[in-house]
């Protein structure tokens, strides 16, 4: 896949504004010398000097001066013309990349991890919430009977909440494995996704039945510290956590895009300009994309009078 002949064409005016604002910009720091150099001359006691010493110094300070208000002036149109280019290069450049490098493909898909990890996520309260109070209920109702007599309902209750509470869990670790095999080179310590909470208790309800007493209870008592513990401590961090990680993958995209365009900005440069009269470029430039960005602007104003039918 090649760029399209819009977008080369782009590249190559962006290297003539850059060519452009390097030479308008040595000429202003030349001219700051000059203007340095002649503010030395300036007669100590204007008062005590000749006027034509007066009039010289007054004249060449002047001429500076306008000088340095043109280059300002077509450096400011400089400036203006790139940020059109930009405006139309980026988008440019970001659906060229989507479309043929994998790597940059993967950075809308890894946002798209993590919001599917928060929605997961964000089920879990209630499922906690659920939990513990399932298994303070086992403890209470079944915490004073011998294995061999110990009542089962609670326990099928806990179960399922149990396996309930597993389902966005299996989301989570779901998520986590598709991030990692996602993550570009040197982005493992930027983006990255909480710890899935260790909440694996539908095996271990089954296990309760045949505990002896002081166990079951202890048993209980911990899962359900646990998980209030966890919601209570854990759970405000994750959003901090979410967005940093996401800024993170906008940084990765943003710095990918941003080496591929110096890569073209370096070869347009060298490949792409000839050598030109400044001000025929700028004069160029301006037409093809300052004036027509007006002539875009003026056709997309509203050609009736809003406040014809109040006169």
């Amino acid at each position: 896949m090649e760029l399209s002949p819009d977008t080369i064409r782009h590249l190559r005016d962006e290297a003539y504004a850059t060519l452009c604002r390097h030479s308008l910009t040595e000429a202003l720091e030349n001219l700051a010398q000059q203007k340095a150099n002649i503010e030395s001359t300036r007669p100590p006691f204007a008062l005590l000097a000749s006027r034509q010493t007066r009039v010289a110094f007054s004249q060449s300070l002047s001429a500076v001066q306008i000088s340095e208000s043109a280059l300002q002036v077509r450096l400011a149109e400089v400036a203006q013309i790139e940020r059109l280019l930009q405006a139309s290069l980026r988008p440019a450049l970001h659906a060229f990349l989507y479309a043929c490098d994998p790597t940059y493909r993967s950075f809308p898909e890894i946002l798209r991890i993590l919001r599917d990890w928060e929605i997961a996520f964000q089920s879990l309260p209630d499922l906690r919430v659920a939990f513990a109070r399932d298994a303070r209920n086992a403890r209470q109702q079944c915490g004073h009977s011998a294995p061999a007599r110990r009542d089962r309902e609670p326990l099928l209750v806990l179960r399922d909440s149990a396996l309930r509470l597993e389902k966005p869990l299996d989301a989570l670790d779901r998520a986590s494995l598709q991030l990692a095999a996602l993550l570009p080179a040197g982005a493992e310590a930027e983006i990255r996704l909480p710890a899935t909470p260790a909440f694996r208790y539908a095996n271990w309800v089954g296990l309760l039945l045949t505990l002896p007493l002081e166990r079951f209870v202890a048993e209980l008592h911990e899962a359900e510290s646990a998980v209030r513990q966890f919601q209570s401590a854990n759970a405000a961090d994750v959003e901090t956590y979410l967005s940093e990680s996401r800024a993170a993958c906008d940084r990765f995209e943003q710095g990918f895009l941003e080496h591929y365009w110096a890569q073209l900005r370096a070869h347009a440069q060298a490949h792409y300009v000839e050598e030109c009269d400044v001000d025929d470029v700028i004069r160029t430039l301006s037409q093809n994309y300052i004036e027509s960005d007006l002539a875009r602007r003026k056709r997309e104003l509203p050609s009736a009078d809003p406040f014809l039918g109040e006169r």
